[in-house]
Protein backbone atom coordinates (compact mmCIF):
# COMPACT_ATOMS: atom_id res chain seq x y z
CA UNK A 1 0.00 0.00 0.00
CA UNK A 2 2.61 2.46 0.81
CA UNK A 3 4.68 1.69 -2.47
CA UNK A 4 1.37 1.75 -4.16
CA UNK A 5 0.88 4.93 -3.00
CA UNK A 6 4.32 6.37 -4.08
CA UNK A 7 4.63 5.15 -7.51
CA UNK A 8 0.63 6.65 -8.25
CA UNK A 9 2.17 9.66 -6.77
CA UNK A 10 5.24 10.64 -8.95
CA UNK A 11 3.41 9.35 -11.91
CA UNK A 12 2.31 12.65 -11.89
CA UNK A 13 5.56 14.08 -12.38
CA UNK A 14 5.81 14.59 -16.16
CA UNK A 15 9.83 14.95 -16.09
CA UNK A 16 10.36 11.58 -14.66
CA UNK A 17 12.16 8.13 -15.90
CA UNK A 18 10.08 5.64 -15.18
CA UNK A 19 10.55 2.86 -12.03
CA UNK A 20 8.24 1.28 -10.33
CA UNK A 21 8.98 0.05 -6.44
CA UNK A 22 8.13 -3.23 -5.24
CA UNK A 23 7.72 -5.04 -2.14
CA UNK A 24 8.25 -9.00 -1.11
CA UNK A 25 6.85 -7.72 1.95
CA UNK A 26 2.64 -8.42 1.10
CA UNK A 27 0.13 -5.41 1.10
CA UNK A 28 0.51 -4.32 4.50
CA UNK A 29 -1.47 -1.57 6.27
CA UNK A 30 -3.86 0.77 4.28
CA UNK A 31 -2.16 4.71 5.36
CA UNK A 32 -4.27 6.21 7.83
CA UNK A 33 -5.90 9.28 6.92
CA UNK A 34 -6.42 11.72 9.74
CA UNK A 35 -8.45 15.74 9.35
CA UNK A 36 -8.21 17.70 12.00
CA UNK A 37 -10.05 20.68 13.71
CA UNK A 38 -6.82 22.96 14.21
CA UNK A 39 -3.37 22.45 14.22
CA UNK A 40 -3.24 22.01 17.85
CA UNK A 41 -5.48 19.47 17.70
CA UNK A 42 -3.63 17.41 14.85
CA UNK A 43 -0.57 17.79 17.11
CA UNK A 44 -2.08 16.30 20.22
CA UNK A 45 -3.80 13.48 18.15
CA UNK A 46 -0.39 12.60 16.90
CA UNK A 47 0.82 12.71 20.53
CA UNK A 48 -1.90 10.09 21.84
CA UNK A 49 -1.08 8.32 18.51
CA UNK A 50 2.55 7.93 19.35
CA UNK A 51 1.45 6.88 23.40
CA UNK A 52 -0.77 4.29 21.86
CA UNK A 53 2.13 2.70 19.74
CA UNK A 54 4.43 2.51 22.35
CA UNK A 55 2.03 0.90 24.71
CA UNK A 56 1.95 -2.01 21.78
CA UNK A 57 5.51 -1.95 21.74
CA UNK A 58 7.20 0.03 19.39
CA UNK A 59 10.23 1.71 20.45
CA UNK A 60 9.80 5.58 19.97
CA UNK A 61 13.30 5.68 18.01
CA UNK A 62 11.13 3.98 15.09
CA UNK A 63 8.49 6.79 15.23
CA UNK A 64 9.19 9.82 13.00
CA UNK A 65 7.40 12.93 12.57
CA UNK A 66 7.66 14.65 9.29
CA UNK A 67 6.65 18.47 8.14
CA UNK A 68 7.33 20.64 5.68
CA UNK A 69 8.96 23.65 7.35
CA UNK A 70 10.82 24.25 10.39
CA UNK A 71 8.30 26.50 12.29
CA UNK A 72 5.79 23.98 12.01
CA UNK A 73 7.76 21.97 15.07
CA UNK A 74 6.69 24.59 17.66
CA UNK A 75 3.54 23.20 17.56
CA UNK A 76 4.55 19.59 17.71
CA UNK A 77 6.94 19.92 20.46
CA UNK A 78 4.66 21.72 22.46
CA UNK A 79 1.86 18.36 22.32
CA UNK A 80 5.12 15.71 22.87
CA UNK A 81 5.88 18.17 25.52
CA UNK A 82 2.72 18.07 26.95
CA UNK A 83 2.20 14.57 27.28
CA UNK A 84 5.71 13.59 28.62
CA UNK A 85 7.41 11.98 25.16
CA UNK A 86 10.85 12.52 24.62
CA UNK A 87 11.36 13.75 21.40
CA UNK A 88 14.44 14.74 19.19
CA UNK A 89 15.23 17.24 16.48
CA UNK A 90 16.34 15.83 13.75
CA UNK A 91 19.16 17.93 12.21
CA UNK A 92 18.34 21.13 13.62
CA UNK A 93 17.39 22.90 17.36
CA UNK A 94 14.43 22.82 19.12
CA UNK A 95 11.62 25.69 18.69
CA UNK A 96 12.88 27.42 21.70
CA UNK A 97 16.32 26.98 21.06
CA UNK A 98 16.38 28.60 17.84
CA UNK A 99 19.07 31.41 17.82
CA UNK A 100 16.39 33.94 16.45
CA UNK A 101 13.60 32.76 18.88
CA UNK A 102 16.29 33.43 21.61
CA UNK A 103 16.94 36.84 20.52
CA UNK A 104 13.57 37.34 20.52
CA UNK A 105 12.77 36.10 23.96
CA UNK A 106 16.01 38.33 25.22
CA UNK A 107 14.04 41.49 23.91
CA UNK A 108 10.96 40.62 26.07
CA UNK A 109 12.87 39.64 29.30
CA UNK A 110 14.36 42.99 29.20
CA UNK A 111 11.13 44.65 28.78
CA UNK A 112 10.01 42.64 31.84
CA UNK A 113 13.09 42.91 33.65
CA UNK A 114 15.97 45.34 32.16
CA UNK A 115 19.00 43.87 34.92
CA UNK A 116 18.64 40.72 33.46
CA UNK A 117 22.35 40.27 32.39
CA UNK A 118 22.19 37.28 30.36
CA UNK A 119 19.59 38.65 27.81
CA UNK A 120 21.22 42.26 28.37
CA UNK A 121 24.72 40.02 26.97
CA UNK A 122 22.60 38.35 24.02
CA UNK A 123 21.11 41.05 22.23
CA UNK A 124 23.12 44.46 22.93
CA UNK A 125 24.64 44.04 19.98
CA UNK A 126 22.52 42.09 18.02
CA UNK A 127 21.84 43.21 15.53
CA UNK A 128 25.27 45.07 15.53
CA UNK A 129 25.23 48.32 16.92
CA UNK A 130 29.05 48.82 17.02
CA UNK A 131 29.52 47.72 20.63
CA UNK A 132 32.82 45.30 20.48
CA UNK A 133 34.13 43.01 22.82
CA UNK A 134 36.22 45.89 24.34
CA UNK A 135 33.38 48.17 25.68
CA UNK A 136 31.20 44.84 26.70
CA UNK A 137 34.47 44.40 28.58
CA UNK A 138 34.73 47.46 30.53
CA UNK A 139 30.81 47.92 31.18
CA UNK A 140 31.04 44.14 32.64
CA UNK A 141 34.33 45.37 35.30
CA UNK A 142 32.17 48.92 36.13
CA UNK A 143 28.87 46.39 37.05
CA UNK A 144 31.30 44.56 39.19
CA UNK A 145 32.58 47.23 40.86
CA UNK A 146 29.79 49.05 41.60
CA UNK A 147 27.78 45.28 42.28
CA UNK A 148 24.84 46.58 39.65
CA UNK A 149 23.70 45.13 36.68
CA UNK A 150 24.93 45.84 32.96
CA UNK A 151 21.73 47.98 32.59
CA UNK A 152 22.33 50.20 35.54
CA UNK A 153 25.86 50.60 34.85
CA UNK A 154 25.99 52.20 31.11
CA UNK A 155 26.78 55.60 32.25
CA UNK A 156 29.75 54.49 33.70
CA UNK A 157 31.18 54.14 30.03
CA UNK A 158 32.55 57.18 28.25
CA UNK A 159 33.61 57.42 24.19
CA UNK A 160 31.30 55.91 21.25
CA UNK A 161 30.70 53.06 23.32
CA UNK A 162 29.46 54.68 25.88
CA UNK A 163 26.82 56.58 23.51
CA UNK A 164 26.13 53.37 21.75
CA UNK A 165 25.32 51.20 24.88
CA UNK A 166 23.14 54.45 26.03
CA UNK A 167 21.09 54.30 22.87
CA UNK A 168 20.52 50.91 23.15
CA UNK A 169 19.29 50.88 26.71
CA UNK A 170 17.00 54.08 25.46
CA UNK A 171 15.85 51.72 22.65
CA UNK A 172 14.83 49.31 25.69
CA UNK A 173 13.26 52.04 27.90
CA UNK A 174 11.44 53.69 24.67
CA UNK A 175 10.24 50.15 23.83
CA UNK A 176 8.69 49.46 27.41
CA UNK A 177 7.37 52.67 27.14
CA UNK A 178 5.26 51.97 23.34
CA UNK A 179 4.28 48.54 24.88
CA UNK A 180 2.46 49.88 27.98
CA UNK A 181 -1.56 48.60 27.68
CA UNK A 182 -0.42 46.15 24.83
CA UNK A 183 -1.52 42.35 24.66
CA UNK A 184 1.26 39.75 24.94
CA UNK A 185 1.01 39.15 20.78
CA UNK A 186 1.49 43.20 20.09
CA UNK A 187 3.88 43.36 22.24
CA UNK A 188 5.93 40.73 21.20
CA UNK A 189 5.34 42.41 17.11
CA UNK A 190 6.66 46.01 18.52
CA UNK A 191 9.55 44.17 19.58
CA UNK A 192 10.70 42.29 16.47
CA UNK A 193 9.64 45.28 14.59
CA UNK A 194 11.87 47.84 16.92
CA UNK A 195 14.66 45.80 17.68
CA UNK A 196 15.86 45.54 14.14
CA UNK A 197 15.49 41.56 13.92
CA UNK A 198 12.85 41.77 11.44
CA UNK A 199 14.80 43.65 8.99
CA UNK A 200 18.22 41.84 10.08
CA UNK A 201 16.45 38.91 8.94
CA UNK A 202 14.63 39.98 6.05
CA UNK A 203 17.89 40.57 4.10
CA UNK A 204 19.78 37.43 5.79
CA UNK A 205 20.27 34.96 2.91
CA UNK A 206 18.80 32.66 5.42
CA UNK A 207 16.82 34.74 6.70
CA UNK A 208 13.41 33.28 5.27
CA UNK A 209 13.35 30.03 7.51
CA UNK A 210 14.31 32.42 10.34
CA UNK A 211 11.10 35.06 10.08
CA UNK A 212 9.01 31.76 9.73
CA UNK A 213 10.17 31.10 13.76
CA UNK A 214 9.78 34.29 14.28
CA UNK A 215 5.77 34.26 13.37
CA UNK A 216 5.47 31.26 14.55
CA UNK A 217 6.69 32.52 18.22
CA UNK A 218 3.74 35.43 17.78
CA UNK A 219 1.56 31.93 17.41
CA UNK A 220 3.01 30.71 20.48
CA UNK A 221 1.99 33.52 22.67
CA UNK A 222 -1.53 33.80 21.06
CA UNK A 223 -2.22 30.10 21.61
CA UNK A 224 -0.33 30.55 25.31
CA UNK A 225 -2.59 33.40 26.46
CA UNK A 226 -5.83 31.46 25.65
CA UNK A 227 -4.82 27.78 27.10
CA UNK A 228 -4.04 29.79 30.03
CA UNK A 229 -7.26 31.80 30.89
CA UNK A 230 -5.51 34.93 30.43
CA UNK A 231 -7.88 35.93 27.40
CA UNK A 232 -6.81 36.95 23.75
CA UNK A 233 -7.31 40.81 24.61
CA UNK A 234 -5.30 40.57 27.93
CA UNK A 235 -2.45 43.30 28.56
CA UNK A 236 0.76 42.13 28.71
CA UNK A 237 1.91 44.23 31.30
CA UNK A 238 4.90 43.82 34.10
CA UNK A 239 3.88 42.11 37.16
CA UNK A 240 3.43 45.04 39.54
CA UNK A 241 1.33 47.28 37.28
CA UNK A 242 -1.15 44.19 36.52
CA UNK A 243 -1.37 44.07 40.51
CA UNK A 244 -2.10 47.50 41.04
CA UNK A 245 -4.16 48.30 38.19
CA UNK A 246 -6.29 44.87 39.05
CA UNK A 247 -6.18 44.64 34.72
CA UNK A 248 -8.36 41.39 33.76
CA UNK A 249 -5.87 38.73 32.67
CA UNK A 250 -3.70 38.58 35.51
CA UNK A 251 -3.45 34.87 36.47
CA UNK A 252 -1.69 33.71 39.83
CA UNK A 253 1.27 31.45 39.49
CA UNK A 254 0.52 27.97 40.80
CA UNK A 255 3.56 27.32 42.56
CA UNK A 256 3.96 30.81 44.34
CA UNK A 257 0.59 32.57 44.13
CA UNK A 258 1.99 35.64 43.17
CA UNK A 259 0.38 37.25 40.56
CA UNK A 260 1.29 36.96 36.31
CA UNK A 261 1.12 39.08 33.68
CA UNK A 262 0.77 37.39 30.22
CA UNK A 263 4.20 38.33 29.64
CA UNK A 264 6.15 36.81 33.00
CA UNK A 265 3.90 33.59 32.32
CA UNK A 266 4.48 33.14 28.41
CA UNK A 267 8.42 33.74 29.52
CA UNK A 268 7.99 31.27 32.00
CA UNK A 269 6.66 28.67 29.78
CA UNK A 270 9.29 29.22 26.98
CA UNK A 271 12.68 28.37 30.11
CA UNK A 272 10.45 25.55 30.67
CA UNK A 273 9.86 23.89 27.24
CA UNK A 274 13.89 25.16 26.37
CA UNK A 275 14.37 22.60 29.21
CA UNK A 276 15.75 19.03 29.93
CA UNK A 277 12.60 17.57 27.67
CA UNK A 278 15.40 17.66 24.96
CA UNK A 279 15.97 13.47 24.67
CA UNK A 280 19.70 12.93 25.84
CA UNK A 281 21.88 10.99 23.70
CA UNK A 282 21.01 6.98 23.17
CA UNK A 283 17.81 7.77 25.19
CA UNK A 284 14.43 6.35 23.04
CA UNK A 285 12.83 9.49 21.42
CA UNK A 286 10.52 10.49 18.93
CA UNK A 287 12.29 11.82 16.25
CA UNK A 288 11.11 15.22 14.97
CA UNK A 289 12.35 16.62 11.06
CA UNK A 290 11.56 18.32 8.15
CA UNK A 291 10.83 16.35 4.52
CA UNK A 292 14.26 17.79 3.55
CA UNK A 293 16.16 16.38 5.79
CA UNK A 294 14.73 12.71 6.25
CA UNK A 295 16.24 11.85 2.65
CA UNK A 296 18.27 8.64 3.95
CA UNK A 297 16.38 7.58 6.74
CA UNK A 298 13.89 4.98 7.38
CA UNK A 299 11.48 3.83 9.93
CA UNK A 300 8.35 1.59 11.15
CA UNK A 301 6.39 4.35 11.69
CA UNK A 302 5.91 7.88 9.80
CA UNK A 303 3.54 10.66 10.21
CA UNK A 304 3.68 12.71 7.77
CA UNK A 305 2.12 16.30 9.07
CA UNK A 306 0.22 19.50 7.72
CA UNK A 307 -0.51 18.22 4.29
CA UNK A 308 -2.16 21.29 3.19
CA UNK A 309 -2.25 23.54 0.23
CA UNK A 310 0.14 26.48 0.36
CA UNK A 311 2.22 24.55 3.05
CA UNK A 312 2.78 21.09 1.30
CA UNK A 313 2.99 21.80 -1.51
CA UNK A 314 4.37 25.19 -0.47
CA UNK A 315 2.67 28.03 -1.70
CA UNK A 316 6.13 29.52 -2.97
CA UNK A 317 6.19 26.46 -5.42
CA UNK A 318 2.76 26.92 -6.82
CA UNK A 319 3.46 29.60 -9.53
CA UNK A 320 5.47 27.22 -11.85
CA UNK A 321 5.49 23.18 -12.89
CA UNK A 322 9.09 22.63 -11.78
CA UNK A 323 8.46 24.19 -8.17
CA UNK A 324 5.04 21.51 -8.02
CA UNK A 325 7.37 19.07 -9.53
CA UNK A 326 9.88 19.52 -6.54
CA UNK A 327 7.16 19.18 -3.66
CA UNK A 328 5.84 15.80 -5.07
CA UNK A 329 9.22 14.47 -5.40
CA UNK A 330 9.63 15.55 -1.53
CA UNK A 331 6.68 13.82 -0.70
CA UNK A 332 7.56 10.86 -2.47
CA UNK A 333 10.68 10.92 -0.26
CA UNK A 334 8.87 11.35 2.86
CA UNK A 335 5.97 8.46 1.94
CA UNK A 336 8.94 6.15 0.97
CA UNK A 337 10.01 6.01 4.43
CA UNK A 338 7.63 4.20 6.09
CA UNK A 339 8.56 0.35 6.30
CA UNK A 340 4.97 -0.66 7.74
CA UNK A 341 2.67 2.26 9.01
CA UNK A 342 2.31 5.58 7.28
CA UNK A 343 0.41 8.38 8.58
CA UNK A 344 -1.04 11.66 6.81
CA UNK A 345 -3.10 14.36 8.60
CA UNK A 346 -4.13 17.68 7.79
CA UNK A 347 -5.88 20.35 9.93
CA UNK A 348 -8.52 22.57 8.68
CA UNK A 349 -7.36 25.64 10.37
CA UNK A 350 -3.75 26.89 11.41
CA UNK A 351 -1.99 29.36 12.86
CA UNK A 352 0.16 30.92 10.15
CA UNK A 353 2.02 34.77 10.43
CA UNK A 354 -0.51 34.97 14.01
CA UNK A 355 -3.33 34.79 11.56
CA UNK A 356 -6.12 31.85 11.65
CA UNK A 357 -6.02 30.66 8.12
CA UNK A 358 -8.27 27.69 6.67
CA UNK A 359 -6.86 25.55 4.85
CA UNK A 360 -7.96 22.95 2.18
CA UNK A 361 -6.39 19.69 1.89
CA UNK A 362 -3.33 18.94 0.09
CA UNK A 363 -3.81 18.25 -4.04
CA UNK A 364 -1.73 15.51 -3.48
CA UNK A 365 -4.58 13.44 -1.09
CA UNK A 366 -6.33 13.21 -5.14
CA UNK A 367 -3.15 11.97 -6.78
CA UNK A 368 -2.73 8.71 -3.74
CA UNK A 369 -5.08 5.93 -4.40
CA UNK A 370 -8.33 5.61 -2.92
CA UNK A 371 -7.76 2.02 -1.87
CA UNK A 372 -4.85 2.35 -0.44
CA UNK A 373 -5.70 5.03 2.39
CA UNK A 374 -7.26 4.58 5.26
CA UNK A 375 -10.02 8.18 6.57
CA UNK A 376 -9.58 7.72 10.45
Amino acid sequence: NILDAANALIANNRKRLGKNLWTAAGEGEPLRVFEAETDALEARWIAQEVQALVAEGARRADLAVLYRSNAQSRVLEHALFSAGIPYRVYGGMRFFERAEVKHALAYLRLLENPNDDTSFLRVVNFPTRGIGAKTLENLQDAAKASGRSLYQSVGAITGKGGANLAAFTSLIDSTRNLTQGMTLREIIEQVLETSGLLDFYRTDKDGAERLENLDELINAAEAFVMQEGFGKNAVGLPVDEVAEAGTPGAVPDAETGEIMSPLVAFLTHASLEAGDNQAQAGQDAVQLMTVHSVKGLEFDCVFITGLEEGLFPHENSLADLDGLEEERRLMYVAITRARKRLYLSFSQTRMLHGQTRYNIKSRFFDELPEEALKWL
